[in-house]
């Protein structure tokens, strides 16, 4: 073989190597593709099974909703919604009328208080006016003994009468208008509702507690004690 066909022969090898190199970057390259595409349309394909299932699914729940037993929780739900508004719309109205039945009644106890209060100073007035209308007897009693205090020993005698009778007439206004005197007598044991011990002494005349003497009479106007009787009070001797 000549040196020119071995060249030819040469270049030919050559040329086939790069041909077959190429070929098979091509195939890789192709072959890259495919496998990319199968990439795609695998994804694509799990895409449309998801969809595929979400568009089953809605069809199911819809069929569902559509369905005999859910129209009839629907239904009942609604029923007891409407219970419930009616219920929340009477509790309102009682509210409201309980509201208002306060509000008046508050009105009626103000104002029973307020006439209440009037009745009150209207009896204290009455009380007081009573009282010293009739008391007023005494008051001009003992201006006309004073009136008679410098006479002679007769006048005088007939002041001390007077004067007792004035005190029964005291006494007896006092009673008319529930007003009682305290005045113990010695020996009464210690009432501590209607008196006051100012002082103890040691007496074994006496029990313990008893009252010795009245140092000031007290008063009381039916169950109130106006002023108690002061007192002094026995305790039992302490032996030495």
């Amino acid at each position: 073989m000549s040196e020119k066909e071995k060249e030819q022969h040469s270049k030919v090898e050559e040329n086939d190597d790069a041909i077959s190199n190429e070929k098979e970057e091509i195939i890789s390259e192709l072959r890259a593709e495919l496998a990319l595409l199968i990439e795609k349309l695998e994804a694509t394909t799990e895409k449309g099974k998801a969809l595929k299932n979400l568009r089953n699914l809605r069809k199911q729940l819809e069929a569902e909703i559509e369905g005999d037993e859910v129209q009839d929780e629907l239904s009942a739900f609604k029923t007891q919604l409407e219970t419930v508004t009616e219920k929340n719309k009477s509790l309102e109205e009682q509210i409201s009328s309980l509201k208002e039945g306060f509000s008046l009644s508050l009105a009626e106890t103000e104002n029973l208080r307020k006439r209440h209060k009037i009745e009150l100073e209207k009896a204290g007035n009455d009380f007081i006016s009573k009282f010293i209308g009739d008391m007023s007897e005494v008051f001009e009693n003992f201006y006309r003994a004073r009136e008679h205090a410098d006479g002679g020993e007769d006048t005088i005698r007939l002041v001390a009468d007077g004067i007792k009778m004035n005190i029964k007439i005291f006494e007896d206004t006092l009673r008319k208008h529930g007003i009682e005197r305290i005045f113990p007598q010695k020996g009464d044991l210690y009432d501590y509702h209607k008196h006051q011990a100012i002082s103890t002494l040691e007496d074994d005349a006496y029990a313990p507690n008893s009252i010795l003497e009245v140092m000031r009479a007290g008063y009381m106007c039916k169950d109130l004690l106006i002023k108690p009787a002061l007192v002094s009070v026995s305790k039992k001797a302490e032996n030495v």
